[in-house]
């Protein structure tokens, strides 16, 4: 039987350790015993902004992580134990964001109503775990709702998302991205 392999993100103090543990990146570690959450086991989670609840970002920094094992999840966000873990690539705070926008995307129902291509283009979505894109000149996207992502690429794009977990992002000249609310996160790329 293969063992399961589950990817996520996982946060650090500024000297890469957590609750103590000293981690390198490139590196595999192992842990023997019961693995629970919050208790025993080395903890990662699956929504990328989840981290935020537990490493700030104005002093911590992050990791993509693989791990397997014993596997162990309870509690209110996607944070999980796993008895074997790989401490991955070293990430930045906008490619947690964008990991966030992907993650949420890749889980949403896309509909005509929520995606929109070409010149002066907008699409909104206001739902649980939505998802709004937007591809093209002066485009918009808002996304409303419980982690909910909004994207756009091109000039004079402006993305926002609302709610408990939101994410937006933007790409390209004179763009914007706004997000509100717990654990939100905002990124632009490109000129003004």
């Amino acid at each position: 039987m293969e063992e399961i392999k589950i990817k996520g993100y996982k946060g650090f103090d500024k000297n890469l350790k957590c609750r103590d543990f000293q981690f390198e990146v490139e590196t595999e570690y192992e842990q023997d015993g019961e693995i629970k959450c919050c208790d025993k086991g080395f903890h990662f989670c699956e929504y990328p902004l989840d981290v935020f609840n537990y490493y700030v970002p104005s002093s911590s920094r992050y990791c993509e992580v693989e791990g397997g094992g014993e596997i162990n999840k309870e509690g209110n966000d996607s944070k999980i134990a796993v008895s074997k873990i790989k401490i991955m690539d070293e990430v930045s705070l906008s490619s947690i964001i964008e990991a966030a926008v992907n993650f949420t995307s890749k889980r949403a129902t896309l509909s005509k109503e929520n995606s929109a291509t070409g010149y002066r283009r907008s699409a909104s979505v206001t739902d649980t775990q939505g998802a709004a894109s937007v591809t093209g000149e002066r485009g918009a996207a808002s996304a409303t709702g419980e982690r909910g992502a909004a994207s756009v690429t091109g000039a004079q794009g402006a993305a926002s998302a609302t709610g408990d977990r939101g994410a937006a992002s933007v790409t390209g000249a004179q763009c914007v991205a706004s997000a509100t609310g717990y654990l939100g996160a905002a990124f632009a790329t490109g000129y003004q």
